[in-house]
């Protein structure tokens, strides 16, 4: 994934998505800063909706799967960061 213009530049991170036991969907973001656990983490008709905090500000994570492709945002500190990405599937 890559989020686009933030304050500390293009950051490039890969979001990991998993169903537990209860089939309910966990995640990560990992960048070069951290890897940030992904709160409230939804995926409804190819669309997501997670959280996540960084350095004690919540950001919101939001965007639609198309096929292979992930197109989205980042958004937090008023501000809307484009998140594109690519889907890699592992069984």
């Amino acid at each position: 994934m890559l989020i686009e213009d933030t304050p500390q530049g293009d950051v490039a991170a890969t979001m990991t998505i998993m169903k537990n036991e209860e089939n309910a969907y966990a995640g990560t973001l990992n960048s070069d800063m951290e890897t940030f656990s992904l709160s409230d983490l939804k995926i409804i008709e190819r669309k997501i909706s997670a959280t996540f905090v960084v350095q004690e500000m919540d950001f919101d994570l939001t965007g639609n799967f198309e096929d292979t492709l992930f197109k989205g945002f980042v958004s937090g500190m008023g501000a809307d960061f484009k998140a594109d990405a690519k889907k890699v599937i592992e069984q």
